[in-house]
């Protein structure tokens, strides 16, 4: 991991946030180019002077869905988390127009298997986990927009049958990884309500049997850390678990 990127998996590291790794592929790319991002990361992620934050974010949501991983992780992964999460300079308006826009990305070619579509699903799953982070921290969504955006990630594993986690050309997929990040944000929100702890269980329970494959690249373990954020709440009914065992 290079020196620039470390900062980004200080902040997001105790929620298990990925950062994946990437070579990038020379291409053109619209709107802004690509050393104006490049720019962005190696300058701490300043946001650069005349520029908004909220502008530039959602441009960089276009890029959630490329095969290029310099665009996909590098830059609309990682400069999101430093603005929306550790620096706090993305507007609510804005947040709330991110929750809507990469909820509805999880539902393009859903239930497809070996397109790039994989990309958008996995990677607005990762920042959806980074919008569940800072509601931990600082409360933006209404309620309807936490229970909305939990039944989204629930029925996004359920829905998600590409289960690729690596290419060695595109880079990272992670789609059950990633979205294991956002259940495990929103399994620690205080507003969580106890019949929606049963669902996170039952709907890990149910991808871990579904899955038909043995899962290599971490995705148990994000699993197992989605579940403990439930574990360790105070209101956490053992019940709860028993009724999967049982």
């Amino acid at each position: 991991m290079s020196a620039w990127r470390k900062p980004v998996a200080a902040w997001l590291l105790a929620a298990g946030a990925s950062i994946p790794a990437g070579a990038a592929e020379a291409r053109a790319i619209p709107g802004h180019d690509r050393s104006f991002w490049r720019g962005i990361v190696q300058n701490r992620f300043q946001v650069p002077a005349g520029q908004s934050a909220d502008a530039l974010v959602l441009e960089l949501g276009s890029y959630l869905g490329s095969p290029d991983p310099e665009l996909r992780d590098d830059f609309a992964y990682s400069i999101a988390a430093a603005w929306i999460y550790r620096d706090r300079r993305v507007s609510e308006k804005t947040l709330h127009d991110l929750v809507k826009a990469w909820s509805a990305n999880l539902l393009v070619g859903l239930g497809g298997t070996g397109s790039h579509t994989l990309f958008l699903r996995a990677f607005s799953a990762l920042d959806l986990s980074i919008l569940a982070a800072l509601d931990n921290q600082h409360p933006f969504l209404d309620d309807a927009e936490l229970a909305g955006l939990l039944s989204a990630a629930l029925a996004y594993l359920a829905g998600e049958k590409d289960l690729r986690a690596f290419d060695t050309r595109h880079g990272w997929m992670h789609a059950t990884a990633h979205t294991a990040d956002l259940l495990k944000f929103l399994g620690r929100n205080p507003r969580l309500r106890p019949a929606d702890q049963g669902r996170i269980l039952e709907a890990v329970a149910a991808k871990l049997r579904a899955a038909g494959e043995t899962f290599t690249h971490g995705e148990n373990e994000r699993l197992a850390a989605a579940v403990q954020s439930l574990v360790l709440r105070q209101d956490f009914d053992l019940k709860t678990l028993e009724k999967l065992g049982g």
